[in-house]
C-alpha cells in the first residue's frame, strides 16, 4: 500500500465495480469505434454520451485501486486512452476526430474520477466510524 493517508482498504462491492467498468469500457470502444456515428451531432448529446461514458468508466477507478497515486495514474491512462480513441476514428469511414469530444472525454473522467473518489473515502469514513464504535465498551 501507499503512504498513510493515500490508501483506503479495499472496498467489499470491488468485483461489481469491476463489472461496471467492464461493462462501460465495452460500451465506450464500440461506440468509439462503430464505422458510422451512433449518435447525431446536433444539440450535443453526442458530447454528453462522451462524458458520460468515460464518467462512468473513471468512477469506477477509486474502487477497484483505493491507492490515490494508482487511482490517479489510471485516470490519465483513461484520458491517454480517450485520445487515442479519437485519433483512431479518423481512419474509420463516416467517423472524424473532434477536440470537443477529447475535452468531453476528459470532463467525464474528471468528475466520474471525483465522484468516485469522493463516495469512497465516505463509505470508509463511515465504516472506520462504525468499527470504532463497535470496540468501545
Amino acid at each position: 500500500m501507499a503512504r498513510a493517508g493515500t490508501a483506503r482498504p479495499e472496498h467489499k462491492y470491488g468485483r461489481r465495480f469491476l463489472w461496471l467498468a467492464l461493462i462501460a469500457a465495452g460500451l465506450l470502444a464500440g461506440g468509439s469505434l462503430w464505422p458510422d456515428a451512433l449518435l447525431p451531432s446536433e444539440g450535443g448529446l453526442d458530447k454528453w454520451a462522451h462524458g458520460a461514458a468515460y464518467a462512468a468508466l473513471a468512477f469506477c477507478l477509486p474502487f477497484l485501486l483505493p491507492d490515490l497515486r494508482r487511482a490517479l495514474l489510471a485516470g490519465l491512462a483513461l484520458f491517454a486512452l480517450g485520445l487515442l480513441m479519437e485519433a483512431a476514428q479518423l481512419f474509420l469511414p463516416g467517423r472524424w476526430a473532434s477536440l470537443e469530444d477529447a475535452a468531453a472525454n476528459g470532463a467525464g473522467i474528471l468528475l466520474g474520477w471525483a465522484l468516485g473518489w469522493a463516495l469512497g473515502w465516505g463509505i470508509s469514513r463511515l465504516a472506520a466510524r462504525r468499527r470504532a464504535a463497535a470496540e468501545r465498551p
